[in-house]
């Protein structure tokens, strides 16, 4: 992508590529090119695990391709058109419809809208209907692929389930089709005989006179219901440790480890709950390893645990002991984005806080008793208040408490549970911590395809808003922060999430009146739906206020996720008599339909057991929390005596595990381990090392910020395993000096980075070694090493010196411009203030045509380079496309080696 369009965008850093860890493959030696695409910005599309694995699946294979391609933001997207450039992929800027395959993963409804931007800015007919011979095949997955009717004109298939051998089965049959040369309609049938693909065009919806559906017809030859793939062993299939390390910060800055796929848990408001089983875990020694060569390859500060529950995970205390104990050196944190109260331990505590105290978040969705019965999310009020007391006497200083609004049966004294529940936890909290905060953040609900609460109406806009004001004002006397989502994008949400194929009119026609990110508050266009609504006589209470009848076919009736739907009408009506369904990977099965019990059942893991294989591995019975008779009571469970077993287990105490004795650690033979338990910048003189490095920052990685620079070279060291100095304090950060920030566009041969390093390191190749280690443009010219005790970087520069690229005669009448001592007149302080521009630009002259060189001093003129040359030159240079440098900088004692390559190893004691 042209540096000029980049200039003109708000975070340049998003289109670059040249990501270290990125893989670009030559075009003629793959037979099938696929250009992965989450629909929205970068920072949250690389933050999603399940395109990783997809890019490092298919890149495993030596014949096939994957590439990166995310939403461009409304900025680029004016740039794009207004210069008739398409949408191209991060890592060969090459435009989508050159690409055999465009696959999409669909994670929430409302980035709809952006799926229609991407196809066409990438030159792909929208509609299915409308592709040729030569234009890519669209396909789709992720959870909203389970009703995929409000996209179905435009996909031209959809995968279902897991994901791994799926893409790779489609890329194989596109590759077969091309080279066959036979029609599109062809490749529709082939694809529709693989397993857990669905193809749109294959099936037909019939209507009943009240809008709603009488039948979908399958082709010959299609399957009434196309049932998910689903993944049985985690520990065979591939997962990435060598992922592409993004430029800016991220949504998820961190590195993430699926431990678990799935969850049997059975809250009947969470789709993925039903549509990702059975549950399936990461052997211990697998995660271990995954952790290991994925901190080494991408240097992250933190990883992170991941499934719907980590602490469902049998092995996850051991687990956290042993990744703690062999990373806590390298000040890597650990995070658990989504924990279960009664899975919380305080060994658990212990060990995410060992390095620093990440987020803390708990999510009890429903505050009181009743209402958490009809979601089928048990948890004991006593158990939730005696966690909030270990968090904050475990170091937290604040909590998030994560509700839903307008769950089925709300009523208000719900709403006043919450305000007690909140008020309770911040007294608990106040016991620790003084200053201890709780935020009670609410999302209001929407129900889903695939499970009980498929058939319920969904509240009105009006009564969620009349919920949130009764909540801001109360929750507010109560000392506890209050958030809310915005209210007006559930009711779009709640369109799509349970739509049929008629809505992808109104889903097109709001898209072309220019809606696009609605999933962002301050981008929903209101008047653009509305006007679209209009258009199309769409009406969204007919999606969203209505109850469905048990008898109604659903616009997803034929999608299989595996889960019976009569058991899910079952549980609907069970629900709504509060009756509780238990974990059946601790408790006997219900039937739900999931599993085989051969191929397709809960595979979990038992760290005692380290002799056996982790298929000859038996399951241990996870412990369940302490709960009352009435919470355990199930009204429907298929297994007899279920319902006696669970009082029995309830009615006896359940004494808490003693958490293990830590061993003790052996003599360190590396010598600075010795180190590890001590504050490094309290290391004596002798054990530390300054060095300074001089660096370029050229081509595309000009345009990237000062931050990102910085976080580039962080995480460069900690991937070369440099032994760096760290800080004392609630969140230690690595001991580096910087040189003044450049502005993004401006290029330099002459930055300057201090680092201090715990013990004597060599320095012969470490400009090459971390140069080999940081982005495309980025490039460590020399290191030396300089007294640890002395002036800062900024305070040893005497000088910078500059070149500026602009056509011949611009330079010409910018030096004749300086001769005639203009003035600046920059406002500082809310201030105008004259500032004569020689302060600044010293020196000046015209080294060759149309090259300006000239010095500057390091700081206090009271004007910036770019401010004096914007005076001489009547714009702002780099904003005008001309080439501005950084090319030297002069320096007071210890000197800068003069060639490349100059490093002195150094040995000290």
């Amino acid at each position: 992508m042209d540096l000029d369009i980049l200039r003109a965008v708000e975070k340049p850093s998003r289109y670059l590529g040249g990501e270290v860890n990125q893989i670009r493959k030559d075009p003629a030696r793959v037979g099938c090119r696929i250009a992965l695409c989450y629909p929205d910005v970068y920072e949250i599309g690389m933050s999603h695990n399940g395109l990783k694995i997809l890019y490092a699946v298919v890149n495993g294979r030596e014949d096939l391709a994957a590439e990166r391609v995310y939403a461009p933001w409304p900025d680029m997207e004016g740039e794009l058109r207004s210069r008739g450039l398409p949408l191209t992929t991060l890592e060969s800027h090459t435009p989508l419809r050159e690409f055999d395959v465009i696959g999409f993963t669909l994670q929430y409804e409302l980035s709809y809208t952006n799926l229609l931007t991407v196809l066409d800015l990438g030159g792909i007919p929208l509609h299915a209907a409308d592709r040729g011979p030569g234009d890519p095949v669209v396909i789709a997955g992720g959870p909203c692929a389970f009703n995929p009717e409000p996209l179905a004109p435009f996909l031209d298939a959809v995968c279902l389930g897991d994901g791994e051998d799926l893409v790779l089965d489609v890329m194989g049959v596109v590759a077969r089709w091309r080279d066959s040369g036979a029609p599109r309609g062809d490749l529709h049938r082939l694809l529709g005989q693989v397993d857990g693909i669905y193809v749109p065009s294959l099936y037909h919806v019939e209507w009943n006179a009240d809008g709603t559906v009488r039948a979908i017809v399958p082709a010959p030859g299609q399957p009434p219901r196309v049932r998910k793939r689903v993944l049985h062993d985690l520990d065979a299939s591939l997962y990435p440790t060598r992922e592409p390390v993004p430029h800016t910060k991220i949504v998820h800055d961190r590195y993430g480890v699926e431990v678990q796929r799935g969850c049997m848990r059975g809250c009947r408001f969470c789709q993925a709950g039903y549509i990702y089983r059975p549950e399936r875990q990461r052997s211990p020694e697998r995660v271990r390893g995954i952790v290991r060569e994925g901190a080494r390859a991408t240097g992250w500060e933190e990883f992170s645990l991941l499934s719907l529950s980590v602490g469902d995970y049998n092995c996850i205390e051991p687990l956290l002991l042993s990744l703690m104990d062999e990373h806590e050196a390298t000040r890597t944190a650990v995070s658990m984005p989504s924990m279960r109260l009664e899975s919380l331990t305080p060994a658990i505590m212990e060990q995410v806080g060992r390095v620093r105290k990440t987020s803390f978040t708990v999510a009890p969705e429903a505050a009181s008793p009743r209402l958490r019965a009809v979601i089928n999310k048990v948890i004991d009020e006593q158990v939730l208040l005696d966690m909030v007391g270990q968090v904050f006497a475990h170091g937290w200083r604040s909590l998030k408490l994560y509700f839903m609004l307008g769950l089925p049966t709300e009523r208000d004294e719900d709403l006043n549970a919450m305000i007690d529940l909140g008020s309770r936890c911040l007294d608990r909290a106040r016991k620790h911590r003084r200053d201890a905060t709780i935020t009670v953040n609410v999302s209001s609900f929407v129900p889903k395809p695939h499970t009980p609460f498929q058939w319920c109406p969904q509240v009105t806009l009006a009564e969620v808003r009349r919920k949130q004001l009764f909540l801001r004002r109360n929750l507010r006397r109560a000392g506890l922060n209050f958030r809310f989502h915005e209210s007006r994008a559930t009711v779009m949400e709640g369109v799509f999430s349970r739509g049929d194929r008629r809505t992808a009119a109104l889903l097109e026609v709001a898209w072309r009146n220019g809606a696009r990110f609605d999933g962002w508050q301050e981008r929903l266009d209101e008047g653009a739906w509305s006007r679209a609504m209009e258009e199309t006589g769409i009406d969204p209470a007919f999606y969203n206020e209505r109850r469905r009848d048990p008898g109604e076919v659903l616009p997803w009736s034929h999608i299989d996720c595996g889960v019976d739907p009569e058991w899910l009408w079952e549980d609907w009506m069970r629900s709504l008599e509060a009756g509780f369904v238990p974990d059946c990977s601790e408790a006997p099965c219900y039937d739900c339909g999931v599993c085989d019990h051969r191929v397709v059942k809960n595979e979990v893991f038992d760290e005692d057991a380290p002799g056996l294989s982790p298929r000859e591995r038996p399951r241990r019975e996870k412990r369940m929390a302490p709960k009352t008779l009435e919470e355990v009571w199930v009204d429907g469970p298929r297994t007899p005596g279920m319902r006696a077993r669970l009082q029995a287990e309830a009615a006896r105490a359940v004494a808490p595990a003693a958490e293990p004795p830590r061993p003790t650690p052996s003599a360190a033979s590396d010598p600075a381990d010795r180190w590890r338990d001590v504050v490094d910048v309290r290391l004596p003189l002798e054990m530390r090392q300054r060095v300074r490095l001089r660096f370029a920052r050229l081509g595309r990685a000009r345009m990237l910020s000062h931050l990102e620079v910085i976080s580039a070279f962080q995480r460069a060291l900690r991937r070369l395993e440099v032994p760096v100095l760290w800080s004392a304090g609630f969140h230690p950060h690595m001991r580096l000096q910087w040189g003044p920030p450049l502005p993004v566009g401006v290029g330099s041969e002459a930055e300057l980075c201090d680092v201090e390093v715990r013990r004597p390191h060599a320095l012969s190749t470490l400009a090459r070694d971390l140069s080999a280690q940081l982005p495309e443009g980025l490039d460590v010219l020399h290191a030396w090493e300089v007294p640890v005790v002395g002036p800062s970087v900024e305070a040893s520069i005497v000088s910078w010196t500059w070149r500026l690229e602009a056509p011949p005669d611009r330079v010409e009448a910018a030096l004749a411009r300086l001769a005639e001592g203009p003035v600046a007149e920059l406002i500082r302080d809310g201030k105008t203030r004259s500032v004569p521009v020689a302060r600044v630009i010293l020196d000046a002259a015209a080294a060759s045509p149309g090259v300006l060189r000239f010095r500057s001093p390091p700081s206090g003129a009271g004007i910036r380079v770019g401010e004096g040359l914007a005076v001489l030159f009547g714009e702002d240079v780099v904003d005008a496309g001309f080439a501005l440098v950084r090319e030297g900088v002069e320096l007071g004692a210890p000197k800068v080696p003069e060639q490349r390559g100059a490093e002195t190893p150094v040995a000290l004691g």
